[in-house]
């Protein structure tokens, strides 16, 4: 499909000004032309069921942390699947994200009556739906372009934009929520304040692609600029001379540090990344299973069991060398200390066995 190019040639102090009423700031949105539905069919009901879900899980919210401000769904069965999802930025209140994304079902009914592909992108989140399976796959068919009008007051900004977005990439990727903010301070340029954040099913590889794309465009439309956005369907970026992210709301990319005295062995910092990788992975896509959480989100990557890492340093005594048993395919294998821990880790095996197709037999 080639791409769409929605480009709004808004002032920027209306972006900046203080909303005088309750409405998300809309910043486009796109509708398939000539592919539409008709009235009263099996497309448009599993498309109003589709939305209701997704109206429902922006409503309730998640207790899974790092879902939270994310939804994906489909409805139906093909030829008239329904794919959708919504978005929020990854640091607006849940009840910011509730009235966006409410307010971006409304709208979008309006805007796309009979189409069967729509996005609306908004500053605190997005909406797309679509006949054709676009979850966790990069989506780049539509963009809208935001560049504000006035030039940056040095052309040395150009550089930092980009040093900036890339910044913000790279702690997206850190990110369970892909969600990723930078500041660079200059001598000679303001201050500047960046944003990336991808959609939630995507893999980091993926997402590095979306956010690559969009940083390119952004060079090319806004680099000069003192602000500009760059929205997909699938990431978005922004830049802006003031702060307009909201720093408490916003998760730090890496684990705090250990405290004086309490440095962690190499063996320990290896199991804590492994888990680390394991829990992210568990939760892209749309059928995976996550053993910590008990969530279904993507392609399955639970061959192997996910064991809380305080329950396995407890068994291996912090992985103790005492406890090593050899190497195995998928690193040291190490013996389990304790009956009641070895019920514990045992029990979690056969529990991601019966949701996975896996053989591999428990201890």
């Amino acid at each position: 499909m080639n791409m769409i190019l929605v480009f709004l040639s808004v002032l920027s102090f209306l972006i900046s000004l203080p909303r005088a009423y309750g409405n998300p700031w809309r910043m486009g949105y796109y509708c398939s032309d000539g592919m539409n539905f008709t009235s009263n069919s099996t497309y448009q009901s599993n498309l109003k069921l589709l939305l209701s879900t997704l109206r429902s899980s922006a409503t309730h919210g998640s207790s899974d942390k790092f879902s939270d401000g994310f939804y994906n769904a489909t409805a139906g069965q093909d030829p008239d699947k329904v794919y959708g999802l919504f978005l929020c930025r990854g640091d607006v209140s849940r009840e910011t994200c509730q009235d966006c994304v409410n307010f971006a079902i409304s709208e979008l009914s309006k805007f796309c009556p009979v189409q069967k592909i729509a996005v609306i992108w908004y500053q605190e989140c997005l909406l797309h739906y679509s006949n054709y399976s676009f979850l966790s796959t990069v989506d780049t068919s539509a963009v809208v372009l935001v560049p504000k009008p006035q030039d940056s007051p040095n052309r040395s900004f150009d550089g930092g934009v980009s040093n900036l977005m890339n910044e913000a990439l790279s702690r997206a990727l850190r990110t369970p929520k892909m969600f990723g903010t930078a500041k660079k301070d200059y001598s000679d340029s303001p201050t500047l304040y960046g944003l990336a954040q991808c959609t939630q099913d995507l893999s980091p590889d993926q997402c590095r692609s979306c956010l690559g794309e969009a940083i390119s465009k952004l060079a090319g439309c806004c680099s000069i600029r003192q602000g500009g956005q760059v929205l997909y369907p699938s990431c978005i970026t922004r830049y802006e001379l003031s702060q307009f992210y909201n720093d408490t709301l916003i998760a730090s990319p890496t684990p705090a540090p250990p405290s004086p005295g309490s440095e962690r062995s190499s063996k320990e910092k290896k199991a804590i990344n492994q888990q680390e990788l394991y829990t992210r992975e568990g939760r892209t896509g749309d059928d995976s299973y996550d053993i910590l959480g008990g969530e279904t989100h993507g392609d399955s990557h639970q061959e192997l069991p996910i064991f809380p890492l305080s329950l396995a340093l407890e068994a291996t005594r912090h992985f103790s060398d005492e406890n090593k048993l050899g190497e195995g395919g998928f690193g040291s294998v190490y013996k389990v200390l304790g009956f009641n821990l070895f019920k514990q880790l045992n029990h979690l095996c056969h529990e991601c066995q019966s949701v996975s197709s896996s053989s591999r037999p428990c201890a």
